[in-house]
């Protein structure tokens, strides 16, 4: 079999529904392509949708939220496809668009992943690359510096934003959002650390990926829509802290502890400024603005607490057999 596409899901039946029939549409699954959705403890009834609406359609059914890293591995494993694509719940595939990637790397042997064009609903285009993760980029995100200044080489560098995304290129990270492999790099390379519960495993994925001297591509060519972030909006909170953790978990990991309680300190003071921003709206009396401000007192609270020195030091990366 030809291709394999994962998706990982928790709660996003209707955007997971609308996935499904995108892929569909595209004859996914199929002779040449399998389809296999890990459903992470979902209670919106997506398991029973996707089992009812698309019996050709592989579902593993866990009975908690294992995490992002540990699902997708699981479908993984389980995969049997040549190349082995994860792809968002939050997405619909344009024609064509998962094949052709296959069709580049099959191509290109230097080529260890490759990922499309991703499209808002509003046809905007999404930054879906990257640099590796540095100090610098932390901070200015966290000082709001990559949003103020988009077009900016400088604070723009860390996702691209001053690119237009319209040419194919090579780049360091590829977002997770759809990220396309062949077996034998996923072999080579190893499945993602399950250290990440969300956020970060892609970056880390495509460090190693690097290491093992391959290339990591970006092709406008295809293109797939995304409904960014609407796969993991069901408790922001408690995703922002996720994020951060991960963030830590990155730094500790290629460098060191030191550069990790930085990057704590660094998200620390962008929650402490995101919640006295919040707290000034919340003064005029709006509702959203006060739920936002018990928002980020416990993402606070929680950096604040978060002990970078206990932060699991040893990869846990799966092999694929």
């Amino acid at each position: 079999m030809r291709l394999s596409v994962v998706i990982a899901s928790r709660n996003t039946v209707h955007l997971l529904r609308e996935c499904l029939v995108s892929l569909e549409a595209d004859g996914i699954p199929g002779a040449d392509a399998e389809v296999i959705v890990v459903d992470n403890g979902s209670d919106d009834g997506s398991p029973a949708m996707v089992a009812t609406e698309f019996p050709s359609v592989r579902l593993i059914r866990n009975a908690q939220n294992l995490g992002f890293s540990r699902a997708n591995n699981q479908g993984l494993r389980a995969s049997v496809g040549d190349y082995m694509a994860l792809l968002n719940s939050d997405t619909r595939v344009t024609p064509g668009a998962l094949r052709h990637l296959a069709s580049f790397l099959e191509a290109h042997e230097d080529v260890g992943a490759v990922g499309p064009m991703l499209v808002s609903p509003n046809g905007s285009v999404q930054p879906s690359c990257s640099t590796f993760l540095s100090l610098r980029a932390a901070l200015f995100e966290q000082l709001f510096l990559d949003k103020l200044f988009l077009r900016s080489r400088l604070f723009g560098a860390h996702y691209l934003t001053w690119w237009s995304y319209d040419q194919a290129r090579d780049v360091d990270v590829l977002g997770g959002a759809c990220l396309m492999a062949p077996r034998n790099v996923w072999r080579a390379v190893g499945l993602l650390d399950e250290r990440y519960f969300m956020y970060c495993e892609d970056a880390d994925w495509c460090l190693r990926c690097h290491r093992s001297g391959l290339r990591r591509v970006y092709l406008p060519t295809a293109q797939v829509a995304h409904h960014h972030g609407a796969s993991s909006r069901t408790d922001r909170g408690s995703m922002v802290l996720a994020y951060n953790v991960s963030r830590c978990i990155y730094f500790a990991t290629h460098h060191g502890l030191v550069v990790a309680e930085r990057v704590r300190r660094i998200a620390i003071a962008g929650s402490a400024l995101r919640l006295w921003l919040w707290r000034a709206k919340a003064a005029t009396g709006r509702a959203l603005a006060r739920n936002q401000v018990a928002m980020w007192r416990g993402v606070l609270t929680g950096l604040r607490e978060l002990n970078v020195a206990a932060l699991p030091l040893e990869p846990q990366i799966p092999a694929l057999q």
